[in-house]
């Protein structure tokens, strides 16, 4: 019984009457070295035309049109009025007012709303580096992943040809009585994992290849391949130096440095 039920669930995979095989897609629709696109054309694309981070960058534009307002200073003003007594039937009482007022900022109010300005700038400016920083990385993960599942695809196709010529010889050999039913069920659940894991690793790069549109602005229904070896990049920084560099030039932590300088800065002086 366990063995029908096997052969049951497996016989999709298996060859039909004319010799083809039903399976899933090759690995090739996916990666291709001479009409793929390569890491770097990807990253590009996704930093022009990612949504999030091109609406991300109009804060830069907000952030410039406060600092320039800032730099103006507050226009005098002139009022004027003017009163009849022709109303209450005395025609000889006019009354006529002018005003002038002028706003003089001092403590140095002005120059403070500047420097809280040009921090906002600064402070846009780090944040959208930091997200073009992680929005790199996530292009490089799901490019990573979809190579890594394009391999492992790969190896599957060729493991599961080679088992399923094995379980026809089985099959063969149990049909003329020199081997035995377990040895053919056996074939054919190893057919059948097999098999599993190949539709396993087509929807992992489907899934990072769909990813991987998304974040670089392709359309859905838009073709891509991608070209390129899963190596691993070679680091020359040893732990300090990374912590190092990590403390200088990440633009997250410029960036909190910066939020601290405005929280100061916004603070009254005595």
């Amino acid at each position: 019984m366990l063995l029908a039920t096997i052969g049951a669930t497996a016989s999709a995979w298996l060859p039909c009457a004319s010799g083809q095989t039903l399976a899933p897609e090759s690995a090739a629709q996916y990666v291709s070295e001479t009409g793929g696109e390569a890491l770097d054309r990807i990253v590009e694309a996704a930093l022009r035309r990612n949504g999030d981070l091109l609406s991300a960058r109009q804060r830069i534009a907000e952030a410039q049109g406060l600092l320039t307002q800032s730099r103006l200073r507050v226009n005098p003003a002139i009022d004027a009025s003017f009163a009849s007594g022709r109303v209450l039937n005395n025609p000889g009482e006019r009354e006529f007012g002018i005003g002038y007022s002028h706003t003089f900022e001092l403590g140095g109010k002005r120059d403070r709303r500047i420097e809280v300005a040009g921090l906002g700038v600064e402070l846009s400016t780090l944040e959208i580096a930091n997200r073009e920083r992680l929005l790199k990385a996530d292009v490089k993960t799901r490019f990573a992943e979809a190579l890594a599942a394009a391999r492992n695809l790969t190896s599957a196709e060729q493991l599961y040809e080679l088992n399923r010529q094995s379980y026809q010889i089985a099959q063969a050999r149990n049909r003329q009585g020199e081997g035995t039913p377990l040895e053919e069920g056996l074939l054919r659940v190893e057919v059948n994992r097999i098999a599993s894991d190949r539709l396993v690793f087509t929807n992992q790069i489907e899934r990072a290849v769909l990813e991987l549109k998304t974040l670089a602005g392709f359309r859905p229904d838009e073709s891509l391949k991608l070209a390129g070896a899963l190596s691993a990049p070679k680091l020359g920084l040893i732990l300090d130096q990374a912590i190092t560099r990590a403390l200088a030039e990440r633009p997250d932590l410029k960036a909190a440095r910066t939020e601290e300088s405005l929280t100061v800065s916004d603070r009254p002086k005595t």
